[in-house]
């Protein structure tokens, strides 16, 4: 097969682009990543006598509603069977939050929220 030189600098500069695309998109990343077995949390010296005296209630103000909640903050996760309206409600006594499953519809919440 013969080429021009027409043809052939045509074809190494297209390959010579597609190259260069390629490494101007690919990045390294150098930041640190840990995993659960790298990071060891060590329990703090309390001056607490008892683990019944612990208190995990907060209260936070969230800044564009200018509302505040007050309650523990922990998300029970939302998979099929913890993110239930049942968890939701047992969990609410205790002021903690439920990210409820998506296989409920909004007007399933809906009932629930008139209910409560």
């Amino acid at each position: 097969m013969v080429l021009s030189l027409c043809t052939l600098r045509g074809r190494i500069a297209g390959i010579l682009a597609a190259i260069t695309r390629k490494i101007t998109v690919m990045r390294i990343e150098e930041d640190l990543k840990l995993g659960f077995k790298d990071v060891l949390i060590r329990p703090k010296r309390s001056t607490l006598k008892s683990r019944s005296d612990v208190e995990l209630e907060r209260q936070f103000t969230f800044l564009h509603a200018q509302s505040t909640w007050s309650g523990v903050p922990v998300i029970a996760a939302n998979m099929d069977t913890v993110g239930t309206f049942r968890m939701a409600r047992a969990l609410a006594e205790f002021d903690v939050l439920t990210a409820v499953h998506k296989h409920y519809s909004v007007e399933q919440g809906a009932v629930r929220q008139r209910r409560a």
